[in-house]
């Protein structure tokens, strides 16, 4: 049941290899009449322990990656907005001063 607490890709890579450890040592204690109460206890320490991890890591790449989209979406967003900010006249050229010899004035 604590395989359901790992992220889903770790689950469907690793899930099945995991049960089937922790079944053969149970059976190994069982079978070498040693105690399994300790065992288990220990193991679900262990597992407990590296399903916070996987989960933080997980999170993590979860979020570099949303971060990634939210900044190229905000580039792209900012596209029509630089355009309009540069090339202002609508005839493909951006907008330029440029000195108005007729009245000796800069116009922009």
């Amino acid at each position: 049941m604590l395989l359901r607490l790992y992220p889903r890709p770790f689950r469907e890579r690793f899930g099945e290899g995991m049960a089937q450890t922790f079944h053969d040592l149970c059976v190994e204690r069982r079978d070498a009449g040693r105690e399994l109460f300790g065992f288990v206890l220990w193991i679900f320490c262990e597992t407990l322990g590296g399903i916070v991890i996987e989960n933080v890591t997980r999170r993590n790449q979860l979020g570099r990656m949303t971060l990634r989209v939210a900044l190229a979406a905000l580039a792209l967003l900012m596209v029509p907005l630089w355009r309009r900010a540069w090339w202002r006249d609508g005839t493909g050229a951006p907008e330029a001063s440029y000195l108005c010899i007729s009245c000796s004035s800069v116009r922009g």
